[in-house]
């Protein structure tokens, strides 16, 4: 779980951060999205629910990263931490 959330951390770091320096106005209620449902991915790992719960809310993230477009350099490092958050 330890290694869950550090990656749900990097996440959420590597977005918040994206959303802070995006010179693109239309990027930013995604990125806010992006945010609220990393929220909800911390709130089920931290209130214990079980990781079927989380996989359900993951795969709806992983599926959301081909209807969106962002950077190339945060949609990649995206992909990469979504990839690693859950087996």
């Amino acid at each position: 779980m330890k290694e869950i959330k550090a990656a749900l951390a990097n996440y959420i770091s590597i977005l918040s951060n994206s959303l802070s320096q995006t010179h693109r106005t239309e990027d930013r209620p995604k990125y806010i999205g992006h945010l609220a449902q990393a929220a909800v991915m911390s709130g089920l790992i931290h209130g214990g629910a079980k990781i079927s719960e989380m996989e359900e809310v993951l795969l709806q993230e992983r599926q959301s990263y081909g209807r969106d477009y962002l950077s190339v350099r945060v949609g990649k490092r995206r992909r990469v931490l979504l990839t690693n958050l859950l087996p």
